[in-house]
């Protein structure tokens, strides 16, 4: 038996687990059969970009990695075909010469298909082209019984629906099916800054930006605390074939200079005075930097460079962060509340990150029938205090968010009770147990993250809504 220790990327979630690494979907499927038989507990893994316990479980950890194939790209068609595995900096790769890209991709290179599809994820595009699952146009469907099949929005809908964003509980993704971006020679990235010195200066020209988004891919935004005041910066970004490069410090991964200042900004207050100085000197009112793709996308890489150099001398760079989407009506109320909340509890996140993500139809994503803010609170370097202090926080804004029409993100940190979680997703996590109970009767497809969330619903009598 071989157990491995493994580690969410927060560094504050592990698991000593049993880890198989399958080379086929045959073997994939030899494994899940097993695993039924002998009542384990499952979990799928890849790239291990998770921030909570999604892809840890203490029993069997089933990793992906191995089934790393681009089947296919089709040019016509503005399609690629991946294997769940596959990781993202390889798909960017080799879509780059042919003029196409992803409509949306996180920011790490190592996160893979499979793990992306599974959280329906969100990025700095998803204020112009939505989530992830949008632009899905299928998948294939290990169930735990054996059985592959095909999902599409019009085949198998109710388990397309709930299989993106679903972590891995219906059953494993072997393959998949991306539409594509036709941007042609326009493959650097031009971005524009604008600086803002309140809460609500930011958020009105956030809105407005992102309401009139004329050419621009991505519109996002970074706040930090200044003393007494709430100051960030509004960016939009868009593909260009400018060739003489301008880059932002953030977007260079692999800068030498960028793993000291990682470890440097584990304190707040060299955090906040980066950020201040940045704010200062270093990014000018709407001049136009341009970036190489692949380190505008990846930008969290320097980060993840700087864990690994970090546990390579036995010393774990802590993060964590939580995801609130929450209606325009209320984000305004709910980043002030969030602030006041810290500063009374002298807590200072190393940054807050905003975004408008539009309404979806996916069953347990954040945004199902509902458009809003998502808003991220950041924090590194979390000791034990600093975690107790947070998690009573964190969970005192999921409730202000809930009142508010809200949803916790679930990609991220999760620091909820599964009440709110329940109270949250509602009839959605209903019908996805109903369905979970269909596909998964032996329930071996669960870990800590589905027992301490998941678990507070029962099942729907009427099953998923078609």
């Amino acid at each position: 038996m071989k157990r491995r220790f493994l580690k969410s990327y927060g560094r504050l979630a592990y698991s000593y687990s049993e880890v198989m690494t399958p080379a086929s979907v045959e073997e994939l499927k030899a494994l899940l059969l097993k695993a039924s038989s002998e009542k384990r507990k499952v979990t799928f893994r890849a790239g291990g970009s998770s921030f909570d316990t999604q892809a840890l479980n203490h029993d069997l950890v089933i990793s992906l990695e191995k089934l790393n194939k681009i089947i296919d790209i089709d040019t016509k068609k503005k399609q690629i075909t991946v294997e769940a595995g596959t990781r993202w900096e390889d798909i960017l790769l080799q879509l780059r010469p042919k003029g196409l890209t992803p409509f949306v991709v996180v920011t790490t290179a190592e996160a893979t298909a499979g793990g992306t599809l599974s959280g329906n994820c969100l990025s700095r595009s998803s204020p112009t082209v939505g989530k992830e699952g949008k632009h899905i146009a299928r998948f294939k469907l290990l169930k735990p019984n054996g059985e592959l099949i095909e999902c599409t929005r019009r085949k198998n809908a109710k388990l397309f629906r709930a299989v993106i964003g679903g972590f891995g509980y219906l059953g494993v993704v072997t393959e998949i099916t991306y539409d594509l971006l036709d941007v042609g020679p326009r493959t650097q990235m031009q971005t524009v800054a604008n600086k803002f010195e309140s809460f609500d200066d930011l958020l009105a020209a956030l809105t407005h930006y992102t309401k009139e988004p004329q050419d621009w891919n991505a519109i996002y935004s970074v706040a930090f605390f200044s003393g007494k005041k709430n100051k960030g910066f509004v960016f939009r970004s868009k593909y260009t074939d400018e060739t003489k490069l301008r880059r932002i410090f953030i977007h260079r991964p692999k800068n030498l200079f960028r793993i000291p200042v990682e470890f440097l900004i584990q304190s707040t207050a060299l955090n906040t005075l980066f950020y201040n100085l940045t704010f200062k000197f270093f990014i000018k009112e709407n001049d136009a930097y341009v970036d190489e793709l692949s380190g505008y996308t990846f930008f969290m890489d320097g980060n993840r460079r700087a864990k690994k150099v970090a546990a390579f001398f036995g010393i774990d760079l802590t993060a964590l962060q939580q995801t609130y989407v929450v209606p325009e009506a209320g984000v305004r109320d709910f980043l002030h509340r969030a602030a006041n909340l810290l500063r009374r509890n002298r807590l200072t996140p190393n940054l807050f990150d905003v975004l408008f993500v539009p309404e979806d139809d996916i069953l347990m994503s954040s945004n199902n029938g509902l458009a809003g803010f998502a808003v991220s609170l950041a924090f590194e370097n979390v000791s034990k205090r600093k975690g107790a202090k947070l998690d009573y926080i964190l969970k005192a804004l999921n409730d202000v968010c809930h009142q508010m029409g809200g949803r916790v993100y679930l990609v991220k940190n999760v620091r909820a009770t599964p009440e709110q979680i329940t109270a949250m997703y509602g009839e959605n996590l209903q019908a996805f147990q109903t369905l979970k109970r269909e596909l998964d009767p032996d329930n071996i497809l669960r870990n800590e993250f589905f027992d301490r969330l998941f678990t507070a619903c029962p099942a729907s009598p009427d099953g998923p809504p078609a």
